[in-house]
Parts: structure tokens; C-alpha cells; sequence
């Protein structure tokens, strides 16, 4: 089976809470466009485990000095 390039789509954060989704035509910014980033990037992550810990990962991050939040750093 030859290989198939799809683009899903484009997605960026630019910090402080703020970033853009854009798939096909739709296009969201702003607060919701970084939870579709986040959204985005969870959903291709395998495994439930993955995703859960991801996820926490970044709440702590999003929350305390990103230092802080490094899960099995050292």
C-alpha cells in the first residue's frame, strides 16, 4: 500500500492560554482554540494511560513553575 499524506488539519499555542485550531474551513481561537491544541494532541497520544498522564502533567504544568511539573525527571 503506497503512502497517503492526510493533513487533519493545523494546530499552534502561543502561550498564556491562548492558541487556533484550524481543520478544513472551521477555524477557532482564543481559550477554546488551545483546549482543541490540547485536545488535538491528547487525542492522538496512544494509550489511556498516556493520555491521563499527559493530561496531568500539563494541568500541574499550566498550574505551578513548568520545573515543578517534569513527571520522572532525574
Amino acid at each position: 500500500v503506497p503512502f497517503r499524506f492526510e493533513l487533519l488539519g493545523n494546530a499552534l499555542i502561543m502561550g498564556g492560554s491562548k492558541g487556533a485550531v484550524q481543520i478544513k474551513r472551521f477555524t477557532v481561537d482564543g481559550i477554546a482554540g488551545w483546549f482543541g491544541w490540547l485536545g488535538f494532541h491528547l487525542f492522538r497520544l496512544t494509550g489511556f494511560r498516556d493520555r491521563v498522564v499527559t493530561a496531568l502533567d500539563w494541568a500541574i504544568g499550566h498550574v505551578y513553575d513548568p520545573d515543578t511539573s517534569l513527571v520522572g525527571s532525574e
